[in-house]
């Protein structure tokens, strides 16, 4: 037995807390410090763990199938050639990151105590970055001001969902999900007395409530249903008990909106949550279903699900404008294709069943197996494995079950290698984040006056770039809809407009169409807009209704775009 090789994991779990808590989102990539708390505390991982005596590295299907990933988007770059090479650089380091995150999670549980004590880490710190989220919570419920350490919501009349740190009420979910597990599993092993697991229970559970999370509808009762199961052990949570907490669940969630009146705030009813408006995500589904029926074998491309959006908007009714499908099965059906979604699909399901419920049924796994399926709910809705502060816990625990589950030959590598893989990545982390706060600092010029402002050449794409995508999109602010523009300027203007389909952007194209003899495109151009941005719609509406009045070119569309009150 080597108890010291979870150490190697302690940097990790440091880098997740700090990750969950980070109070820095600045646009575009407004995760970007989130992800890049965890990616270093990953490194510095890996670093410990090479010089561990005894730590071995081993590579399994786990870590193998994210670099098949890595290769199969780069392949059917190479075959269809649907984006820009750039936009597949950060997915890329994400799956080969997450690889290594597989082999040290696999090198951290050599055995049945490894995979203990690996668990109690990684459970302590879900916990604990559970329960000071929750904290926040409370704080910005109540419209204090505890920044810059706090992320802060405005006082108003309505009650808003606190998101704590993470920006994102359905990522804080996520994140309470993994947390209730953790609580769970530091009971069972007896680091929490029955009294104190049922309080971190609760409290955690309220911020499931507070974030007014649909993902929790369906979470926490399967929790209930898996912790109701014995263990290896026989040992199993009481029945009871577990419907007391989906009762108790339940009976918050719809009470919530009466609690928030009692302090003078209005809040939305179950009912008005489900079906008090447009289903988006139904509209973003028939979409990807759409683009995958229409490119089956090789999809649209990695990351191309917006574009294709906008391509097809127009055909099909309402939603709203969104990079993702919002399911992971019909985004990598879309952008993919059948056959590797399918395939990935099968293969994931088939090493579920074996590493998770064909197995032992010990604290870990079951702690793990909770995770997993919160991640797996969480992504039916939305894109949460996007998040390297999400998909990396989860490859390290993965890599850890498969270890468990299937041993695999050990690696003795010179702890050289691996560290001098450390010093690269190190390197380009620090390259790409001067990359990227350019992008920050030029988007801060463009909400001012890129005209009038003196630091206006921030906004010009510099020699060598990560991010050329964002500087086209400053070139589209610079672009003036006029007459006689060739077919080549109309096509790399639709080619970033596809990129970009913001409002603006669709309006602009729009214009240019309609200016430029192409009223039928320009007319479609504004179907897209409508049924991408309906609530805006109506401000655009009333804009080229003016023009019309003006300016014979629209007059002469004004009648065929959709109705200002379009559905």
């Amino acid at each position: 037995m080597k108890p010291q090789l979870v150490l190697a994991a302690l940097p990790f779990t440091l880098g997740m807390v700090i990750a969950f808590l980070t109070p820095v989102h600045l646009h575009p990539l407004r995760s970007y410090f989130n992800d890049l708390a965890i990616i270093l505390g990953l490194l510095v991982s890996v670093w410990m763990a090479a010089g561990i005596t005894g730590f071995r590295w081993r590579l399994n299907a786990i870590a193998a199938g994210f670099t098949s990933i890595v290769l199969l988007i780069f392949l059917q770059y190479g075959l269809s050639n649907h984006q820009p090479w750039y936009e597949l650089l950060l997915p890329s380091a994400y799956f080969l990151l997450a690889a290594l995150a597989t082999m040290l999670g696999a090198g951290c549980a050599s055995d049945t105590e490894q995979c203990d004590r690996l668990g109690l880490i990684l459970a302590i710190a879900f916990l604990l970055a559970g329960l000071v989220s929750v904290l926040i919570q409370v704080v910005q419920a109540m419209g204090w001001y505890l920044g810059p350490l706090l992320m802060y919501m405005g006082k108003s009349g309505v009650f808003q969902r606190p998101y704590a740190n993470l920006a994102q009420p359905n990522q804080l979910a996520l994140v309470l999900s993994f947390s209730i597990a953790a609580c769970w599993f530091l009971y069972r092993e007896v680091r929490l007395s029955r009294a104190v697991a049922l309080v971190f229970s609760v409290i955690l559970l309220a911020g499931m409530v507070l974030t007014q999370s649909r993902i929790g509808w369906l979470i926490v009762p399967a929790f209930a249903i898996v912790l109701s199961l014995p263990d290896a052990a026989g040992r199993r949570l009481h029945p009871a008990a577990a419907l007391s907490f989906v009762i108790g669940y339940a009976i918050s969630v719809l009470l919530l909106p009466k609690l928030v009146a009692a302090i003078g705030l209005a809040g939305v009813s179950v009912v008005d949550h489900v079906v008090g408006s447009r289903s988006e995500r139904l509209g973003l589904w028939k979409q990807a279903w759409q683009l995958a029926q229409t490119h089956p074998w090789t999809g649209v491309g990695w990351f191309g699900f917006g574009s294709g959006q906008v391509q097809i908007a127009a055909d099909l009714p309402s939603t709203t404008y969104a990079e993702h499908a919002h399911n992971i099965l019909l985004n990598f059906a879309a952008e993919m294709g059948f056959p590797v979604t399918i395939l990935l699909a099968t293969g994931l399901l088939w090493w579920c069943w074996h590493a998770c419920v064909r197995t032992a049924q010990s604290s870990f796994v079951r702690f793990a197996g909770l995770c997993l399926i919160a991640a797996a709910v969480h992504s039916l809705v939305e894109f949460p494995l996007w998040y390297a502060y999400i998909l990396l816990p989860l490859a390290l625990m993965m890599g850890a079950l498969h270890q468990r589950r299937w041993p695999v030959s050990v690696y003795a590598v010179p702890a050289i290698y691996p560290r001098t893989l450390v010093l690269i990545a190190l390197l380009a982390a620090t390259l790409l984040t001067w990359d990227y706060m350019r992008v920050v600092r030029a988007f801060k010029v463009l909400r001012v006056d890129p005209v009038a402002n003196q630091l206006q050449s921030q906004l010009q794409q510099p020699a060598y770039t990560v991010f050329p995508q964002f500087y086209a999109y400053f070139h589209l602010f610079q672009i003036q809809p006029h007459t006689g523009m060739s077919d080549a300027e109309i096509g790399e203007l639709r080619f970033w407009v596809e990129r970009f389909g913001f409002v603006h952007n669709l309006n602009k194209l729009a214009e240019v169409y309609v200016l430029n003899h192409r009223p039928d495109e320009g007319v479609r151009a504004m179907q897209t807009l409508q049924r991408l941005h309906p609530e805006a719609y109506v401000e655009y509406f009333d804009y080229w209704q003016a023009k019309a009045r003006q300016e014979p070119a629209f007059q002469a569309v004004i009648n065929r775009i959709p109705a200002r009150d379009a559905p």
